[in-house]
């Protein structure tokens, strides 16, 4: 899965935006009892949804914010949780979201995510997922993969 995280993005570099795909982090907490979650989008393929969808001429580093966490907020769901709004960065060709829920049960094991980011805008969208575990930086990451609206995943913690 690295290997394919580091071809994707080597591709996203050499061709410019010849590839569709996001990554996102979730690191559960378990001092907090919540998931921490990082997403990492292109800039403009977000401007070209937010503008399809308002029909406003939308630019996401003058204040978006909420547009923004709108639209992923449709688009990324954990089933029974809650996603809240921590913050985003922005740079030219990216968008760096983050987010967190918190885990009630403070069991995150077989959580069901669905993950349809850009899947309404791109045919070759894919959105890539890593999930473990705050604090084991060795620790092996449980990845996957989304690439069809819809798809619900279970997803376990290592």
């Amino acid at each position: 899965m690295k290997l394919l995280i580091a071809l994707l993005l080597a591709c996203a570099s050499a061709f410019g935006h010849g590839v569709h795909a996001s990554l996102t982090s979730i690191q559960f907490n378990e001092a907090s009892k919540s998931l921490e979650i990082v997403m990492v989008m292109s800039a403009d393929d977000v401007e070209t949804v937010l503008r399809r969808d308002t029909g406003k001429q939308i630019e996401v580093d003058r204040g978006a914010e909420q547009l923004v966490f709108g639209y992923i907020a449709k688009s990324l769901e954990i089933r029974g949780l809650k996603l809240q709004w921590v913050g985003m960065e922005v740079s030219v060709q990216k968008i760096t979201a983050y987010l967190e829920a918190k885990v009630p049960s403070g069991d995150p094991n077989g959580l069901n995510i669905r993950n349809d980011l850009l899947l309404d805008l791109l045919n070759d969208q894919v959105n890539i997922l890593s999930v473990k575990r705050a604090g084991k930086p060795n620790a092996k990451a449980s990845e996957h993969l989304f690439n069809s609206r819809g798809t619900w995943q279970t997803v376990k913690l290592p």
